[in-house]
């Protein structure tokens, strides 16, 4: 049997106690109630018990594959109609991450560019210069 192993436990009379109210815990390791009278016996004695710990995972049962399965072709044959309509919907999902990635950039580029200006300035590589002219203007 896969996932089994042989111990020999030595358990306090508490233990022992907690286990007989619980026998839940027992069952899910496959321990049989009986074998905790001998369990605290000397360990050089021949009746010594083996105890098989193996706990019942429910994952391998037959009924847990067939709900499985049954499940897995409901979905499919939920899904089954609208599989044409998947790749549009992840086309606009895709456009819709896209452009709100961009709305952010954009929303970022004028500081750049602010601050790209600024250390060109203070760098010495470009220099602005102020002017006086003269400007005609309408009065009405």
């Amino acid at each position: 049997v896969k996932g089994e192993s042989i111990a020999q436990v030595s358990l306090t009379p508490e233990q022992i106690e907690l286990l007989r109210q619980n026998p839940d815990v027992l069952k899910q390791y496959g321990i049989d109630p009986n074998t905790l009278d001998q369990i605290n016996q000397e360990p050089s004695s021949p009746k010594f018990p083996q105890i098989s710990i193996s706990p019942k995972s429910p994952t391998n049962s037959p009924s847990n594959d067939f709900v499985k399965n049954l499940l897995q072709n409901h979905i499919q044959n939920l899904i089954k109609p609208y599989l044409n309509l998947i790749p549009v919907f992840l086309a606009a999902m895709f456009f819709i991450t896209l452009h709100s990635i961009f709305s952010l950039i954009s929303l970022l580029l004028p500081s750049t560019l602010i601050s790209i200006f600024w250390i060109l300035e203070k760098t010495g590589f470009v220099k602005f210069t102020t002017e006086m002219r003269e400007v005609k203007k309408l009065v009405a």
